[in-house]
């Protein structure tokens, strides 16, 4: 999916649900934030998305997921203490973060071959 791909559905998204805000999840989440992101970024034809107001309606830790986490650490995309962080602001009452946090670390490792602490 390329960036005008994504804009259109989160136009149609709104246009549908009656939402002002979404959030991105998973593989789509960078193209907003890069201009020109790899081609291992761009191979989803589907967007996961959620109204911003409404997080328990969140689905993520699949393995494209993982996926998309080790491309992010193998192009330098981002440091995983940005990434730790940004975990960390998800509201903890409604998702277990440690263990988000955890599955986010699992998975940078991997790209260096050594999955276990």
């Amino acid at each position: 999916m390329k960036k005008e791909q994504l804009l259109h559905v989160l136009r149609a998204a709104a246009d549908i649900s009656g939402e002002k805000s979404f959030v991105i999840v998973g593989s789509q989440a960078i193209l907003l934030a890069l201009q020109a992101p790899d081609e291992g970024l761009t191979l989803s034809d589907e967007v996961d998305l959620y109204p911003s107001m409404a997080p328990e309606k969140s689905e993520a830790g699949r393995e494209k997921d993982a996926e998309f986490v080790r491309i992010l650490r193998r192009d330098g995309h981002v440091s995983i203490d940005t990434l730790t962080n940004r975990i960390a602001q998800i509201d903890g009452q409604k998702h277990n973060i440690p263990v988000i946090v955890a599955w986010a670390e699992r998975r940078w490792r991997e790209i260096q071959g050594n999955p276990t602490p």
